[in-house]
């Protein structure tokens, strides 16, 4: 009986889960690309720099890193 409801259990979630999953319709969103941050590790300065400077930062269509490279070129 308890290997009965261990396999039963699980299933029973699985389905549940697949018909919520299922019911709602996938909503689509753009990508969201935020500028980088500079981590702890990497010193206490850029750390709290990158912190503070980058808050209002917003979400952008293109990567931040692909526009640093082509400025260099």
């Amino acid at each position: 009986v308890l290997s009965l409801s261990e396999i039963l259990w699980p299933c029973l979630l699985f389905l549940i889960l697949a018909a919520i999953r299922f019911q709602e319709t996938p909503k689509y969103k753009e990508n969201c690309y935020l500028e980088a941050r500079d981590l702890p590790s990497r010193g206490l300065y850029p750390f709290m720099r990158t912190l503070f400077c980058n808050v209002g930062s917003r979400c952008r269509n293109t990567s931040y890193t692909t526009q640093k490279y082509n400025r260099l070129r």
